[in-house]
């Protein structure tokens, strides 16, 4: 059975439809697989070339008084052309197709490009969305080409469907953004909450906008204490070289870095379209778009953060506000680094002087267990920080009756308080202690010092002792003046009485008795005198081998016995400042003791040295005998007054030497050996420098 013409027309214009709305569900499905708009575009220009039988499509998005090319597919213009006017413009502000048969016949402005590239018809449409124009779908063919009305609406139609896709993609990328955003921010937080070395911790801010914003490199830059340069601490991105990363940029007024002008002007400089400014630090041929976003502490802009992309990739006033957030959140770093890098330089100091202070300091809990001891609290106790720590307290240490000790440990529980108490070592030795207890601020413990005060209560004792013994000195010096005047007349009596002819020799023996052991008593009396009330040294610069010589050949005249005599004296010895007299006693009582020592053929020798040391120059005098020896006992009492190992010595002799070398600043010791023989060593200072007196109180 034949059909009509009419049907045939009728069937095949429903065919025509049915491919239409095929090819239409074809691109609508196709766009529908993607979200993002560059995606997008690649699609449809996709569908548009296969769908329409075109040699090539563009897709134009209309951004504020400009339109830009999104992409291209096929045969197009190899030089953009201009959108500031000519049909695209004309599309956008009517929102009307324009579809172009023959382009050599039509006069547009870029004509001659599209005829260039081989195109004869041309079609555009534009694409919508709900709030009007997004831009414009440009198809062409490279054959003349009729624009029947049905292709006409499925092109208008594809470019509602591109419109929606647009759309669409764009609120799916501003969200996906707005959550990167969120991340980022999110990131930052947890970047902030890190400790270390401040350019770690801004090199991992860095890295969470790269990884999260999506930019291709970022830099930090600080300004120095002076704010006359930004310095750069950190960056991240592909192509980061150390020069950028390090970079120091002037903060010249005549500086045209962005990132400079972004610190002065403390708001954003931001650089997304067209060419970039050149400028060789940091942004230089390959970066496209730039924002550099200042970081404000206070009213002060204190650095900057300059993100980058490689692509004409807009960035987004929300990018800028996530950016100023981010900033806030480096600047509250870079404070609290600084804050706590502040504490730990404080910290060491206060730890370095906790250690190395002279007294012992220890915290204590409220129960007095130990949490930290010095190294001065360790040499006191005796016990180590470890052992401290571990299971001891200050009660362990504290020492004395039972109510005491409980009262000096009440006391400590109630800082601030000062306590004199002994404390007990490790080894038992009792020291006297000073103890002074501060409350820690905020906190329960208590830090408390403590001073030995063992030598100086011993100092005290002996200062105590030597003012009392002084006080005794001046009254046995008063009653021994008071002896020595009768004496004298004892004495005349029996110089008197002897004379008497009648005087028995009984008589006789008895007085010579009576003067011997007046004139015995006398001689203690003068010595005592001599100790009690000493003559202060008048110094002057003497040759001390002399005097020593002078001192031997007096003792020789007066000495019976056949003994040898050694002298070594010391050349070029310096002349010493002191009491000529003095010092000629001195050494004549030594020299005499040594005769009484030595038996008959006996040797006694007398040497002066030269001693030099780091902190002093001074001269010794060496008197030495092989006679019997200083027995080990009595070593220690040969200085005390009245001690003496001989049947008629007064036990001054010595003691009067001490006294008169320790005038001098000068000091004196014996020794002896086991075989026999004693030897005094006598030590003067070349030039004594003047006693400065100490005022004592309590």
């Amino acid at each position: 059975m034949r059909r009509k013409a009419g049907d045939t027309e009728k069937t095949d214009e429903l065919i025509r439809t049915l491919q239409d709305l095929e090819l239409l569900n074809t691109v609508s499905f196709a766009l529908q697989q993607n979200l993002r708009v560059g995606e997008i575009v690649t699609t449809a220009l996709d569908q548009v070339v296969s769908g329409l039988d075109a040699h090539g499509a563009g897709l134009f998005f209309y951004e504020g008084p400009q339109f830009r090319l999104a992409g291209f597919k096929g045969v197009f213009p190899s030089e953009r052309i201009s959108s500031e006017k000519g049909f695209i413009r004309d599309i956008a502000e009517t929102g009307h197709a324009v579809y172009y048969d023959t382009v050599s016949t039509r006069a547009f402005e870029g004509a001659q490009t599209y005829r260039d590239a081989g195109i004869v018809s041309l079609a555009g449409v534009p694409i919508t969305g709900r709030k009007g124009i997004l831009g414009v779908l440009e198809v062409v063919y490279q054959n003349a080409k009729s624009f029947s009305e049905r292709e006409r609406q499925i092109m208008a139609e594809i470019g509602s469907l591109i419109g929606l896709a647009v759309q669409n993609g764009r609120l799916y990328e501003e969200a996906a953004n707005r959550a990167r955003r969120y991340v980022a921010i999110s990131r930052s937080i947890t970047v902030t909450r890190q400790l270390g070395a401040l350019e770690e911790i801004l090199h991992d801010f860095a890295r969470v906008i790269v990884q999260s914003f999506g930019f291709e490199r970022c830099w930090l830059g600080l300004l120095d204490p002076d704010r006359m340069h930004l310095i750069g601490i950190a960056g991240f991105g592909p192509g980061m070289r150390p020069e950028d990363k390090n970079l120091v940029l002037p903060m010249a007024e005549d500086s045209g870095h962005p990132a400079v002008a972004a610190v002065r002007s403390q708001t954003a400089v931001i650089h997304s379209k067209g060419a970039p400014p050149a400028h060789a630090d940091l942004v230089d041929e390959s970066v496209h778009t730039f924002t550099f976003v200042p970081i404000l502490h206070g009213e002060n802009a204190i650095g900057v953060i300059g993100v980058f992309n490689f692509l004409e990739q807009s960035v987004h006033d929300e990018d800028v506000r996530a950016l100023s957030s981010v900033a806030e959140q480096v600047a509250t770093v870079i404070e609290n680094v600084r804050f706590y890098e502040e504490i730990r330089t404080s910290e060491a100091r206060y730890r370095m002087l906790f250690e190395s202070t002279g007294s012992g300091l220890a915290i204590v809990d409220g129960s007095l267990r130990f949490k930290l001891v010095n190294r001065a609290f360790e040499m006191l106790s005796g016990y180590s920080q470890p052992e401290l720590i571990s299971n001891m307290g200050l009660d362990h240490f504290i020492h004395g009756r039972n109510t005491e000790t409980a009262r000096t440990l009440e006391k400590i529980h109630h800082p601030p308080q000062r306590v004199e108490t002994e404390f007990v070592c490790r080894e038992g030795k009792v020291r006297q202690v000073h103890l002074t207890t501060t409350r820690v601020p905020s906190s329960s413990d208590i830090l408390i010092s403590v001073i030995d005060m063992t030598r100086e209560r011993e100092l005290e004792r002996l200062l105590y002792k030597s003012e009392e013994l002084a006080s005794i000195g001046e009254l046995s010096a008063g009653i021994a003046h008071e002896i020595r005047n009768p004496l004298v007349s004892i004495k005349n009596s029996v110089s008197l009485l002897k004379e008497e002819p009648a005087l028995s020799d009984e008589g006789n023996q008895l007085l010579e008795v009576m003067r011997e052991e007046t004139d015995h008593l006398a001689a203690i009396v003068d010595d005592f005198l001599q100790f009690a009330r000493p003559k202060k040294p008048s110094l002057h610069k003497e040759d001390l081998n002399r005097i020593l010589h002078e001192a031997v050949k007096r003792c020789q005249e007066w000495n019976g016995k056949n003994i040898v005599w050694v002298e070594k004296y010391e050349r070029d010895l310096p002349k010493v400042s002191l009491d000529r007299h003095q010092i000629h006693q001195v050494i004549t009582n030594l020299l005499m003791n040594g005769i009484d020592a030595v038996a008959e053929g006996g040797r006694v020798q007398i040497e002066s040295r030269l001693q030099k040391s780091r902190k002093q120059t001074h001269v010794q005098v060496v008197i030495s005998d092989d006679g019997s020896g200083i027995p080990k006992k009595n070593i220690a009492k040969i200085f005390q007054p009245f001690f003496s190992t001989k049947e008629k010595g007064t036990g001054m002799g010595l003691a009067i030497c001490r006294r008169i070398i320790e005038e001098h600043q000068g000091d004196i010791s014996a020794t002896s050996k086991e075989s026999g023989g004693a030897t005094f060593l006598v030590k003067l200072q070349i030039d004594p420098k003047p006693r400065v007196p100490v005022k004592v109180e309590d």
